[in-house]
């Protein structure tokens, strides 16, 4: 009880800290939450991550993943649709007037997928970006600003395996639900069980196996200086048994719409 109080604190601090990281980049992204996910967005500095992987730039995120069922969300279920599957975006505040290509826009989310299987305890974490596969699908609007919409991969890995026995692993699913849960209605709260998933020996998946995730990326030009880059995606993969999946041809219009009508706000 004492840690889980403890770990409480430390998350409020976080939580007070993304929110004076958001009144410095001066804008934030309102996602339309879709049907089955969970019905609000994590809220993170992403600032020391992406400046780690030498990227010169202050930035949150906001995203959610797929609803909870029977206490655990689905993003970890391998039978759902919204298994593995990411919904959200960066905003971004450059200290310059950067010329970045849609593959330097990518490194964010390269950065961000490195991070999280690292948190999820995955030894080698994967999250390779396949230029080949990127094309340009659209010029749009989203709100009052520009956007171009891409399509493209990254090779990465599940966070659905066989952790370790890290001491810290169970206070930082605390921790994440309890940020989470600043943003989401009581009637949909989570816990730390929502955050982790349940693997075994008996699962119908290789622990922390391979995984193709296909999705859409939507650069947002609001300034020189300010952009926010939406994404989201499903995930190819194969099981123990030999069959293959591909969740994105069944979520993939519910994915470009909630890009495509996503706000931002000036704060």
């Amino acid at each position: 009880m004492l840690v889980k109080a403890l770990v409480h604190v430390l998350a409020e601090r976080r939580h007070k800290s993304v929110l004076a990281k958001e009144k410095e980049i001066g804008y934030r992204i309102n996602i339309p939450i879709p049907k089955n996910w969970v019905e609000g967005v994590m809220m993170c500095d992403m600032t020391n991550t992406f400046n780690k992987h030498g990227l010169n730039v202050t930035a949150t995120n906001y995203f959610t993943i797929g609803g909870v069922q029977d206490g655990r969300s689905t993003r970890y279920d391998p039978s759902s649709p919204y298994y593995q599957a990411w919904l959200g975006g960066y905003m971004v505040k450059f200290f310059d007037d950067a010329k970045w290509s849609i593959v330097d826009h990518g490194e964010l989310a390269r950065a961000d997928q490195l991070s999280w299987l690292k948190t999820y305890q995955v030894n080698t974490p994967i999250a390779d970006i396949d230029t080949s596969s990127v094309e340009h699908l659209e010029t749009t609007k989203v709100g009052d600003y520009e956007a171009d919409i891409y399509k493209g991969i990254i090779h990465s890995c599940s966070d659905v395996g066989k952790r370790g026995h890290s001491f810290m692993f169970t206070p930082l699913m605390h921790g994440l639900a309890y940020i989470f849960n600043k943003n989401l209605p009581m009637s949909c709260k989570l816990t730390k069980k929502s955050v982790i998933p349940n693997w075994n020996e008996d699962s119908p998946i290789d622990s922390f196996h391979n995984v193709t995730l296909t999705g859409y990326v939507s650069i947002v030009k609001i300034s020189p200086f300010h952009r926010a880059v939406l994404y989201a995606n499903g995930a190819a993969y194969t099981d123990r048994n030999g069959k293959f999946h591909d969740t994105f041809p069944n979520i993939k219009d519910e994915l470009l719409a909630a890009l495509k009508g996503t706000q931002i706000v000036k704060i």
